[in-house]
């Protein structure tokens, strides 16, 4: 009886009784309701915002495929060129060709090929017999024999299909970030492997892709190469950091 009369609170004013029963029989369902609501409100503007982010990075793998298939046709126009052919043809005997006439041609080409488009920074074509016909060495950028000493050299197909990779090439008085464009080349003439020919490409046209994309305040766009290395991030340039973790990312898209 005691324990009853503490309970029902028979002991205290009115005004506590009813402060404290409407504690508990409005406060309480109440305090529970808002907390259900809450969980299930930010489970809603999760699920929104990933399904915003989806349709964010469809559209910027959409653009960026364009591109690089743009890319991988303007690097065929260069191999199935004339140019191309009259260059393997000079190192063969009996062709009529001049070796100095073959890589002239070939240059000449290469040239043209990089000053018709802005985002191209060079092309290099190298030889299983050690000869190389390069852009990049006109405008004093770099060696093109490091190629040949490049970590990702053995991963290059043998079957035709190109190598993409970030490289970081040193021209003139600064470091240029450049997507490369690897594949490996055939003789005509004898259609076994006889080089490779590289395309660097500036990240000019990358830039106006993720410049375009809109990510809230705080967001941030990353582009990853095959090796999770950064070629692309928005709001600063970042490329050949490895950031492992985001390969275990389900919201990376590979």
């Amino acid at each position: 009886m005691r324990f009853w009369r503490v309970v029902s609170l028979r002991d205290r004013p009115l005004a506590i009784r009813l402060l404290v029963y409407s504690t508990f029989l409005i406060v309480v369902p109440m305090l529970f309701i808002g907390v259900v609501a809450y969980r299930r409100s930010a489970t809603a503007l999760e699920e929104q915002a990933k399904a915003y982010n989806l349709r964010v990075i469809e559209q910027v793998i959409l653009h960026v495929e364009y591109y690089i298939n743009d890319l991988e046709i303007n690097l065929l126009r260069v191999v199935d060129h004339p140019d191309m052919r009259l260059y393997f043809a000079s190192e063969h005997e009996g062709t009529g060709v001049s070796a100095e006439q073959g890589r002239r041609a070939l240059a000449q080409l290469l040239r043209s090929a990089v000053f018709s488009r802005s985002d191209l920074f060079a092309i290099t074509v190298l030889t299983n017999e050690g000869e190389t016909v390069e852009t990049a060495g006109v405008l004093g950028a770099y060696p093109a024999e490091n190629v040949r000493g490049a970590d990702w050299f053995d991963d290059i197909p043998d079957n035709g299909e190109s190598l993409m990779v970030t490289r970081l090439i040193p021209f003139r008085d600064r470091i240029e970030p450049t997507l490369s464009i690897v594949q490996r080349l055939t003789d005509p003439m004898t259609l076994e492997p006889a080089g490779l020919i590289v395309v660097d490409v500036n990240y000019k046209r990358l830039r106006e892709i993720a410049e375009k994309v809109v990510i809230g305040r705080t967001g941030h766009m990353f582009i990853l190469d095959s090796r999770g290395r950064i070629i692309r991030i928005s709001r600063c340039s970042a490329v050949r950091r490895s950031i492992p973790h985001c390969r275990g990312n389900p919201a990376v898209r590979w």
